[in-house]
């Protein structure tokens, strides 16, 4: 149950940050922006990258056009810079093993002689169906 849930979360994660990669090219996506004090705080999507930034309003900062960086402005701020396709990977790879586990585990199971659906061993079984589960073999 716990492994469905988390392989159905990926999905939909592999989903939203998809689209958050390919919208980022048409143009810039402010997704939250926010101010305290002298420094503003910005979140945003631009040419396939996430950018989590904290700027002191009243120094001026500079743009770096790395695909990955941390950058650290002393009193302007902060920056942090990372491709959007890299959590799109990583939210691919729980439902690509989901995907591969099956079959895999059923190719080893009739190889070792084992029931496909529970993995009893059916070794000497004459009757052709599983004692543990009843499935047929």
């Amino acid at each position: 149950m716990i492994r469905n849930s988390i392989i159905v979360l990926s999905i939909l994660l592999v989903v939203l940050a998809g689209g958050m990669w390919i919208a980022s090219f048409g143009s810039r996506i402010t997704a939250h922006s926010s101010r305290v004090g002298d420094f503003q705080y910005l979140v945003y999507f631009e040419s396939g990258h996430c950018y989590l930034e904290k700027s002191n309003i009243w120094v001026c900062s500079f743009w770096w056009p790395a695909s990955w960086y941390w950058e650290n402005r002393g009193l302007a701020g902060a920056m942090i810079k990372f491709p959007l396709w890299a959590p799109f990977l990583m939210f691919c790879i729980p439902p690509a093993v989901a995907f591969v586990q099956g079959p895999l585990r059923r190719y080893r199971r009739r190889n070792r002689n084992q029931c496909i659906q529970c993995g009893y061993s059916l070794t000497g079984n004459t009757s052709g169906i599983c004692p543990e589960c009843g499935m047929q073999a």
